[in-house]
């Protein structure tokens, strides 16, 4: 991992040069590779666009805060003992007058805090098939040894709109990524997918689950059509030409109310 990581420097530097950073402030919140322990042989890689500004907001949540605090996440200096789905509060907690309330992934009654955890959550529930009786901290064992999620694109940001404006930036300065001159956004996007196909290499995932249509594009680098609405269907997919494996993909848009498509998909696969 830190060999893949090396070769994200260069952008992380420019990332954070000063003049440089001033002028993608309202877009940018951080670098983020390490969302889950480091393991290899998952039984599920999940595949996201970009890491959300969660981790930012954390930093930055004090009112007195003098100077913004941009994360830098990256699994060659962090030791992260569970996935990021699991820590407490993320899927469900609220403030309560002026003091904030974590709740348990599996507290399922509670209020909701970030959606699009609590639909990954749910898919947990029946991937694993979870009920009232089940051992949580033995089911957390096995998350955090099955289970890894990744972004292509480490760059946090609110929305992909945001993402782009910071991808086209990286572009205007003519950065030299992996020993090639970066001319275009296309060529900057094909580096994030080269890297992230030498994750799957390293990881050698059992399935992928892309999460949204454009996450499967843009790591397969195909036109062909997706079956949106059909998250059973998987596709078995050569990543690079002179690399003969195919790899079992699963897609789940991302369009709408998407829980019960990634729900469906957990029992479709769900553990024996």
């Amino acid at each position: 991992m830190n060999k893949i990581e090396q070769k994200y420097l260069p952008i992380i530097e420019l990332l954070e040069e000063k003049s440089f950073l001033e002028s993608i402030k309202n877009e940018y919140k951080g670098f983020i590779t390490a969302l889950n322990p480091l393991i290899t042989k998952p039984k599920i890689l999940f595949l996201g666009i970009n890491p959300g500004p969660g981790a930012f907001n954390e930093k930055n949540k004090s009112k007195n805060i003098k100077e913004i605090h941009y994360p830098k996440n990256l699994f060659s200096d962090n030791k992260i003992s569970q996935i990021d789905w699991l820590k407490d509060g993320n899927s469900r907690g609220e403030f309560k007058g002026k003091t904030w309330k974590s709740y348990k992934w599996y507290e399922r009654n509670q209020k909701v805090n970030n959606v699009f955890v609590k639909r990954l959550i749910e898919f947990l529930f029946a991937y694993y098939n979870i009920n009232e009786k089940s051992n949580y901290t033995e089911i957390e064992k096995k998350i955090n040894s099955d289970i890894f999620y990744y972004n292509l694109y480490p760059i946090s940001t609110k929305t992909t709109k945001e993402l782009n404006i910071i991808l086209k930036r990286i572009v205007s300065e003519q950065i030299t990524l992996n020993e090639k001159k970066i001319k275009n956004v296309n060529d900057l996007k094909n580096f994030f997918r080269q890297r992230t196909i030498d994750l799957i290499k390293e990881l050698q995932p059992e399935i992928i689950i892309c999460l949204g249509n454009q996450s499967f594009k843009d790591l397969t680098s195909k036109s062909k059509k997706i079956d949106s609405e059909n998250p059973l269907k998987k596709y078995d997919i050569q990543l690079r030409k002179n690399d003969f494996k195919k790899y079992s993909i699963y897609i789940v848009s991302r369009n709408g109310n998407w829980e019960q498509r990634i729900k469906n998909l957990g029992k479709h696969i769900k553990v024996q």
